[in-house]
């Protein structure tokens, strides 16, 4: 073989090798498209994630403000009807004071019978019996 065919063979030998590298070149580029692709499309499913996410921690945030509102608005009716309870505890107690403190506050010998018990009854029968003798 002359020096021009081993130059045409080798030649080609190149040619065929940067053909190839080429091809992988091609075949890289359409790879990295593909991961390009796929990182865009991870990217805005991450974002659709974190933007749901967004909107069930402002749910939650809203309904823990009004779940301590409700505690508060609870804690505030519990202490204004203790505080009622104490007034009219206080209003009874003096109330009972003035009607124990009340030397007119007789009762009739008719409301008086209303209120026997059977023992009572015992009792006044058996003084009147004995005032009888």
């Amino acid at each position: 073989m002359c020096i021009r065919d081993r130059r045409r063979v080798h030649g080609n030998e190149k040619q065929h090798e940067i053909d190839g590298q080429r091809e992988e070149l091609e075949v890289l580029k359409n790879q990295v498209s593909e991961l390009e692709s796929s990182k865009l499309a991870a990217q805005n499913e991450i974002q659709q994630l974190s933007s749901s996410h967004k909107q069930e921690i402002e749910k939650l945030n809203a309904e823990l403000s009004k779940a301590l509102h409700l505690s508060e608005e609870r804690e505030k009716i519990i202490n204004s009807k203790d505080e009622e309870i104490a007034w009219l505890s206080e209003k009874h107690k003096k109330e009972l004071e003035e009607k124990l403190n009340d030397k007119e506050s007789a009762v009739s010998y008719t409301h008086l019978r209303a209120h026997e018990t059977r023992h009572d009854l015992v009792c006044r029968l058996l003084l009147e019996k004995k005032k009888k003798k």
